[in-house]
């Protein structure tokens, strides 16, 4: 796994960087707040449809009300299922790594897609950390909604994801990292400015 995320993130290295982290957010099934209400949303609305169609049984042709609730129930468990599953390969195939001048975020599910931001470009670090200290880090560019991007999730809802590396494992320690590589870049700038005002 070490070997795919490093050849992942070296083809996006520039000349004079070089990488301090390298991670992928963390794999297998995760329930989020917005998994659970989807699937108690959908348990509800099956329960109901079941319902009716129990109720309405003595009326209706009794083989027929069964496929209308399989077809219904089928309608469910994939509204459950896809996004999980899809959620699942999405981080399987996200690589996160940090240089001494920005932070890459690269995915290959669909194709190929990479975002970077530049350290002096990021005022705004938030650190959301689990007691497991696996967590995400959050980080927002000039203008803040600059680092926003808007995406479709299923059922053509639109969600606002700020760029993030998330669920890593050892969270603050990256966030420290990211906190120190801001200040060694900051001082370099600095000292290549005075070195720049000096010469004119």
């Amino acid at each position: 796994m070490k070997y795919e995320i490093m050849n992942a993130l070296q083809k996006e290295i520039n000349a004079g960087e070089y990488l301090l982290w390298s991670g992928q957010p963390t794999r297998g099934i995760i329930f989020r707040k917005e998994d659970i209400m989807r699937i108690l949303g959908i348990l509800v609305w099956l329960g109901y449809v079941g319902y009716q169609i129990l109720k309405e049984a003595k009326t209706f042709n009794g083989s027929f009300s069964l496929l209308i609730l399989m077809i219904f129930s089928g309608i469910g468990i994939i509204g459950t299922a896809v996004p999980l599953i899809t959620d699942v390969m999405n981080r399987g195939r996200t690589y996160y790594g940090l240089t001494n001048t920005r932070v890459l975020i690269i995915n290959t599910l669909f194709g190929k897609m990479d975002r970077s931001l530049l350290l002096d470009l990021i005022p705004e670090i938030a650190l959301d950390e689990k007691k497991n200290r696996r967590g995400t880090i959050y980080f927002r560019k000039e203008g803040k909604k600059s680092a926003d991007k808007v995406e479709k999730s299923w059922f053509g809802m639109k969600k606002t994801h700020i760029a993030r590396f998330e669920m890593i494992d050892n969270a603050r320690q990256v966030y420290d990292m990211i906190l120190d590589a801001q200040r060694k870049k900051a001082n370099k700038d600095k000292i290549n400015h005075d070195k720049k005002t000096e010469e004119e």
